[in-house]
């Protein structure tokens, strides 16, 4: 790790460039500049190279990686992560841009004065044209506090894009894809880490019907099978109350949109 670089942002890119000049835009212009911009390509064509060569060619010092057989996410972020030099890491998706100068200055704000944190922000959503805030309530985040895997029951830190975290060698779980990031911030908490917020609107993420929320948010079986991945993993970490909590929080989950009961749910992951 390079210690004159402070924040490593990574971009995970495949096939599209509709935003990710934005993207590249939206970071040149902050007032923090200890920063450095990591590209990690899963593209089947040139179309991202070639704009990635446009921005180095224009003076913009970007570390450019493409795979010629494509890793899949969350494998293509964890790749960016690898190669990061900073001491925190922002992870920018190529359709999530920062909306003001001062977003890595606010972010590196609260990390800076605890070292075992992570931040998140609220965001704007550009969903299928339609602008959307995503601004958690304080006692949301009060919830989150007091108990961490309320996270399951609804995910408002949001995607990987609106955190700020420590390069602490802990990675997305590949063998997980719609349920990915929750289990990254669950890893943070059962790794003591605390969470901060800033209310402020620091990114936007834009979402239309070929964003893989649509594709596997019905998905009951994908839904099952990660949520076993997570209770397995972290229930040998936790003490027997919190094993429950964690059960009754991924029953909730499934409730909203698949109309489970309890005990049908918490089979099916318990023997799955």
């Amino acid at each position: 790790m390079n210690n004159s670089i402070e924040i490593s942002v990574c971009i995970p890119t495949y096939n599209n460039i509709k935003n990710l000049q934005k993207v590249i835009d939206s970071i040149v212009i902050q007032s923090f500049t200890s920063y450095e911009i990591i590209v990690s390509d899963d593209s089947s064509t040139n179309e991202v190279k070639e704009l990635i060569q446009f921005n180095i060619q224009n003076g913009v010092a970007i570390r450019y990686f493409h795979h010629p057989i494509s890793l899949g996410s969350p494998k293509n972020w964890n790749f960016a992560i690898q190669q990061a030099k900073g001491k925190y890491i922002k992870i920018l998706h190529h359709d999530d841009w920062l909306l003001t100068s001062e977003a890595l200055a606010l972010y590196y704000t609260e990390v800076s004065q605890d070292e075992k944190c992570f931040v998140f922000a609220a965001a704007e959503s550009i969903q299928n044209g339609n602008l959307v805030h995503h601004v958690p309530s304080k006692t949301i985040f009060q919830d989150l506090q007091a108990n961490p895997f309320v996270i399951l029951k609804a995910n408002f830190i949001g995607g990987p894009s609106s955190m700020l975290f420590p390069n602490n060698q802990l990675l997305f779980d590949e063998r997980l894809i719609w349920l990915v990031d929750v289990d990254f911030y669950m890893q943070l908490f059962v790794n003591n880490y605390t969470v901060k917020y800033v209310s402020k609107q620091l990114y936007c993420t834009f979402m239309d019907d070929s964003n893989i929320t649509n594709k596997c948010v019905n998905d009951y079986d994908l839904n099952i099978k990660e949520l076993t991945i997570i209770y397995h993993k972290y229930k040998n970490k936790l003490k027997l109350r919190k094993r429950v909590q964690l059960l009754v929080f991924m029953h909730h989950y499934l409730q909203q949109v698949h109309k489970t009961n309890f005990f049908s749910s918490t089979i099916k992951i318990l023997f799955h």
